[in-house]
């Protein structure tokens, strides 16, 4: 028999970690361009990413005219897609104002002329600079966007913004721990009475 491997919730970037993740970006140096300096690079890759839930890979292969931000539509195509499904979000206002400091006149909004290992090496740079420790790098900030949003968006939507095929999968993305402590659950739960007067006393 196989063993069962321990269920635990998952880690996720919560406001606090992307707040420092954010400011840290001044000590980042690549990518470099003509026309925005690495730190808005950053800012705008880290918002990007937490105000919508995209994979990195699917950050980095948005294109320039996909992109409208006009009207703040983004579309991605099926072939840049895990699921192979075509994705249209509308952009929160931070994401649009992030992005007009750094698209580029390249074929991709979010150009890496490195290699990807070079991008998750920086991406620790950024953590170290952040004075910030947790367990990988770019899907925490996935996972934070399923958090950040579980109370407030209706689960069938969440779970076409992060295109998973069941709820369940999507589920597994939310840390319910963290959700309970946010909901306030055990102000929430019924007392028995004699137990209630003790607590009051107590």
């Amino acid at each position: 028999r196989m063993l069962r491997e321990p269920e635990r919730d998952p880690y996720f970037v919560d406001d606090e970690t992307f707040a420092k993740l954010y400011a840290a970006c001044d000590a980042m140096t690549l990518p470099c361009s003509q026309h925005f300096e690495p730190p808005e690079w950053w800012r705008a890759l880290l918002a990007f990413a937490s105000l919508t839930g995209w994979r990195v890979i699917e950050i980095l292969s948005l294109r320039r005219d996909d992109v409208d931000l006009a009207t703040g539509m983004a579309f991605l195509r099926a072939e840049d897609t895990k699921g192979k499904r075509d994705v249209t979000v509308e952009l929160h206002p931070a994401v649009v104002e992030h992005l007009k400091a750094v698209l580029p006149f390249e074929p991709v909004v979010f150009a890496w002329p490195h290699h990807m290992r070079t991008l998750w090496t920086h991406f620790a740079k950024l953590k170290d600079a952040a004075d910030v420790e947790f367990p990988g790098a770019f899907p925490r900030l996935r996972f934070g966007f399923a958090n950040a949003n579980v109370d407030t968006v209706p689960s069938d939507v969440l779970q076409r913004l992060r295109r998973h095929k069941s709820a369940a999968t999507s589920q597994g993305y939310v840390n319910a721990v963290h959700r309970m402590r946010r909901q306030g659950t055990a102000d929430r739960l019924h007392v028995p009475p004699v137990l209630a007067k003790r607590a009051a006393s107590g």
